[in-house]
């Protein structure tokens, strides 16, 4: 549970997306956003630890922030990671509830500005670090590619910069990250075969299969964790040539139900992840914030969602951006 990008239980109902009922809602937090975007609720708590705010958000048509790492302490959801890459925020219809959910939660840090209350765009004109290809060489939906091309328009437009960059990862980011969650899995696993009261065969082949991706590399797990401590202050030296980073939210807009089926063997799951969702780790990785937006629509009624990314602590400033283009955003379908 919450160990994948999609909200489809393999003994249960999926969760479908309000938008187009044909396709997913994203996860982990795909309940919350279907719910959201459906109208029966106006704002829903999420957790992000690989993209669980912000996929769903893409999805299905809402705003999803997820906060520098610290930011909510009290609400702190990985204290027993060894990298504590998961947090807390928010999946809302509008900007506005997204900062005002902020302003009234933000709890106070000795090492984070706070974000105070925004209530529209800043005057400060932007550097704008751009780019749409991801990691691994996958084609890229031209909806999406578009989506960004069509943001960093009007951004330039609106007087900001938008310069081209290299995308931030570096070479061991995926297996890392994978290791991290296989290693978090195999605590699961092993838990449930020690318990006398569950049957740890009926965990889904998703979580098996991270279980044994970490096992077949177990002696490369220090490493791996090493480098994810150290991956922000790579990750921070991004922002020294730009304010902000545009990019894709995932590669391609909501998937059918079943391309994220619980049911699929590990490899070939693990295969559609990367092509669908290479963007939103880097900022788990890294304990950055990062806001995604749904700026467009395909011919099918699927959202669009774009990412922006921000240095450490500087939730306030995409909050400021967000509002600047907000006008353009085009949120979930209306529910009858």
């Amino acid at each position: 549970f919450g160990l994948t990008a999609t909200t489809e239980p393999l003994h249960g109902q999926p969760t479908r997306n309000p938008n187009n009922l044909d396709h997913s809602a994203g996860g982990s937090s795909g309940g919350a956003a279907a719910l959201v975007a459906a109208g029966v609720v106006p704002i829903a708590h999420g957790g992000d630890g690989g993209g669980s705010i912000r996929i769903p958000a893409a999805f299905c048509g809402l705003i999803g922030l997820k906060a520098t790492r610290g930011r909510l302490a009290k609400m702190a959801s990985s204290k027993r990671m060894p990298v504590k890459i998961a947090t807390y925020g928010l999946l809302s219809r509008t900007v506005r509830d997204t900062a005002a959910f902020f302003a009234a939660v933000d709890d106070g840090s000795d090492t984070l500005p706070a974000i105070g209350k925004v209530e529209g765009p800043s005057q400060a004109r932007l550097r704008v670090g751009k780019f749409v290809d991801g990691p691994f060489g996958h084609d890229v939906d031209p909806a999406v590619r578009e989506a960004v091309e069509s943001t960093a328009r009007r951004l330039e437009g609106a007087g900001h910069t938008v310069i081209d960059i290299e995308p931030p990862y570096t070479e061991s980011l995926a297996d890392d990250f994978l290791l991290h969650w296989g290693f978090m899995a195999a605590g699961v696993v092993m838990t449930m075969r020690l318990s006398k009261s569950t049957d740890a065969s009926k965990l889904e082949p998703w979580t098996r299969g991270l279980a044994r991706f970490m096992a077949k590399r177990w002696w490369k797990v220090p490493a791996a964790i090493v480098r994810l401590r150290r991956f922000g202050d790579q990750y921070a030296k991004v922002f020294e040539g730009c304010d902000v980073i545009l990019s894709p939210t995932t590669g391609a807009p909501a998937p059918p139900i079943g391309h994220l089926s619980p049911g699929l063997e590990f490899e070939a799951k693990l295969e559609r992840i990367y092509r669908l969702l290479p963007y939103t780790p880097v900022q788990n990785a890294s304990g950055g914030p990062a806001i995604s937006l749904p700026v467009a629509r395909t011919s099918d009624g699927l959202p669009v969602g774009i990412q922006l990314a921000g240095p450490s602590g500087e939730e306030r400033r995409l909050l400021e951006l967000a509002f600047e283009l907000e006008d353009g955003l085009v949120g979930p379908v209306p529910v009858d």
